[in-house]
């Protein structure tokens, strides 16, 4: 989706047409969240719609002795750490940043960062990390 070509032609029409000045900026935002809300939308179903992401998560949760939701949705607490591991390694699996994001309902930038802090677990030998990753690893 080429979403600057639709905004720009969507905006030429939108000041030839006879919607009033004072309109066109409001129905200009809103069809930005549209755009916005269907690209998210895409990004999340390429994670949700892969059966290998549904096994990996299954399999990270299980290595984590947590379920699959509370890898994805628990703030704090017994999926902290599974949820950590499973970014790092659905990145590792070549998903985005904001994909990896959305099916976790998270930010990009948070994504990001727990790449960041299981490589550096991962490479001092933190043993919770590399215990759970070797466990993970063994069921795939």
């Amino acid at each position: 989706m080429h979403t600057t070509l639709i905004l720009h032609a969507f905006e030429r029409r939108l000041r030839d047409s006879r919607v009033p000045a004072t309109h066109q900026a409001r129905v200009y935002t809103i069809l930005r969240e549209a755009i916005a809300d269907l690209r998210n939308k895409t990004k999340a179903s390429r994670i949700s719609s892969s059966s290998h992401a549904q096994k990996m998560l299954a399999a990270i949760a299980q290595a984590a002795e947590v379920t699959p939701d509370q890898v994805r949705t628990d703030t704090k607490g017994a999926g902290l750490q599974a949820r950590l591991l499973a970014m790092y390694l659905f990145r590792e699996r070549r998903f985005s940043f904001a994909e990896i994001g959305h099916y976790f309902e998270r930010d990009h930038t948070t994504v990001i960062r727990s790449v960041k802090v299981v490589k550096q677990r991962l490479a001092l030998g933190d043993e919770i990390t590399t215990e759970l990753y070797n466990k993970y690893k063994e069921l795939i």
